[in-house]
């Protein structure tokens, strides 16, 4: 007689499962296993193996879900979907090791759903705490900016200092000159700035 020993998926629709503050969850969720080859003539003898998914399987996968779920805030669900995933597999995976027929591969949590009046006070916190996190992150970019003006403002006065210094250093200025004159093309300035002062409009040179 031939078993399939490759790895398969069971699917779990609306597991009726209540959290560690009695509200109900309804969890969809998709278990991947594999039949463990080296204990697999024990488990032909221990059981029926045309529905052994029902008799090893789904009991303990109810177990693990209630454990994980159950010792649980809702609100976790919502916020950290990953470390209840990891808490499922570790459960069940402890459980089918007590007489190692079947290898846990993967848990997948598709979906959960809520009584409808906790629901939308799920939906209204989670909206509570992103308005929160974005105002949080809104208050830290104002704290670095402002950080950085005084940074800037500190060493603005600095900056001009050294630049006084540069130019009034006559090897500077001899240098910028020099900059000047090899990018000079030749040509005579067209207009110059007439008056005392430089107020008047510019005006032709012919």
């Amino acid at each position: 007689t031939t078993y399939n020993t490759k790895q398969q998926t069971e699917n779990y629709e609306e597991v009726a499962l209540k959290a560690s503050n009695l509200q109900m969850v309804y969890l969809d969720a998709a278990i991947t296993y594999q039949v463990n080859d080296v204990n697999l003539p024990a488990m032909v003898q221990e059981y029926d193996m045309s529905n052994y998914v029902a008799s090893i399987l789904t009991p303990k996968v109810e177990s693990a879900l209630q454990d994980a779920i159950g010792k649980n805030d809702i609100w976790i669900l919502v916020t950290d979907k990953q470390m209840v995933t990891d808490a499922i597999e570790y459960i069940l995976a402890d459980k089918l090791s007590e007489d190692n027929y079947l290898l846990i591969r993967d848990v997948n949590l598709k979906s959960y759903t809520f009584d409808p009046q906790y629901e939308e006070a799920v939906l209204d916190k989670l909206s509570t705490e992103v308005k929160l996190e974005k105002a949080k992150v809104q208050t830290e970019i104002a704290r670095l900016e402002a950080e950085q003006m005084l940074a800037k403002a500190m060493v603005e006065p600095q900056v001009a200092k050294e630049m006084s210094k540069a130019i009034s250093n006559p090897l500077i200025i001899k240098y910028e000159a020099m900059k000047a004159l090899q990018k000079w093309d030749g040509q005579m300035p067209h207009t110059i700035m007439s008056g005392a002062d430089n107020a008047l409009p510019i005006i032709s040179v012919k």
